[in-house]
């Protein structure tokens, strides 16, 4: 059997509206945040990036609501271009691959 991997991230940096609300988002999403600047603790005038960490390998239309007790559906997509400041783009990655064997 072999061993299937995938990610999910965006591939640029983009500007966000509010970037506390951004965050919020990526964490309900169990994405994680990161930026263009080297240190992430100084997010003033940044741009922001996501990709996917523990078993969100993929662009997620879901996230665990722990008040509901269940999965909720989302349009994922849509949620997130709520968050982009009206002058930038995000550009999204999702791969897949099998690494090769040799029997």
């Amino acid at each position: 059997m072999d061993d299937h991997y995938s990610w999910m991230r965006s591939a640029n940096y983009f500007k966000v509206r509010d970037p506390e609300a951004f965050k919020a988002f990526v964490a309900k999403y169990d994405l994680t945040w990161h930026t263009d600047k080297d240190d992430d603790q100084e997010t003033e005038g940044c741009r922001y990036g996501f990709m996917a960490i523990g078993n969100t390998d993929k662009l997620t239309c879901y996230y665990w609501d722990e008040k509901a007790g269940e999965f909720v559906y989302t349009d994922f997509i849509k949620e997130l271009l709520t968050h982009l400041a009206p002058d930038d783009y995000i550009n999204t990655r999702d791969k897949a691959y099998t690494p090769y064997r040799v029997a």
